[in-house]
């Protein structure tokens, strides 16, 4: 029977770590920042369309981690002038037609600075989460053992797998 070399790859648990501790248990989900880039609209005299052109740029980079409940531990270091180290561990099962061929590591590295302090919503009988948003400076995601992505605002570093995309643009203007 052959494969035909599909390989489907399904992601569904990780664990969170705050400054190198486990969030495991207290850690309801994250939502992980999106890299968006920035695009400008081009016209000209002479074109009947309009297109966009990447400028170099990334928009500002936002995330989301909603906790269980009220941990005071983890609500103090939350704040938006110390920024975090946050860890997102997860493991990537890889299957083909035989069944589950293996399981490779996921993480994906944060520097984030949260923008809210929620104090929680009571409802009858129900459970009261705590969700921060974060504003986040740096990320770097890899895919066992190989960088998929990184990228840091403040050191004008954008990589994508290892392959720097701002390496022209920095000699050009520094």
């Amino acid at each position: 029977m052959s494969n035909n070399g599909i390989k489907i790859h399904k992601i569904t648990q990780g664990v969170v770590y705050l400054d190198g501790k486990t969030m495991l248990g207290k850690c309801e989900s994250v939502d992980l920042p999106e890299l968006k880039f920035l695009f400008d609209e081009f016209k000209a005299l002479g074109m009947v369309g309009k297109l966009e052109l990447p400028t170099n740029g990334i928009d500002k980079v936002e995330g989301k981690i909603k906790m269980n409940s009220l941990y005071p531990d983890v609500a103090r270091k939350l704040t938006p002038f110390d920024y975090r180290q946050i860890q997102v561990r997860s493991s990537v099962s890889v299957h083909n037609s035989q069944g589950r061929e293996s399981e490779l590591p996921l993480v994906t590295f944060l520097t984030v600075a949260v923008k809210n302090m929620p104090l929680g919503k009571l409802g009858d009988h129900k459970n009261v989460d705590f969700e921060y948003d974060f504003a986040c400076t740096y990320v770097k995601q890899v895919f066992d053992g190989r960088d998929v992505v990184e990228y840091d605002a403040l050191a004008n570093i954008f990589k994508i797998g290892g392959e720097d995309m701002l390496a022209d643009y920095r000699s050009n203007v520094m």
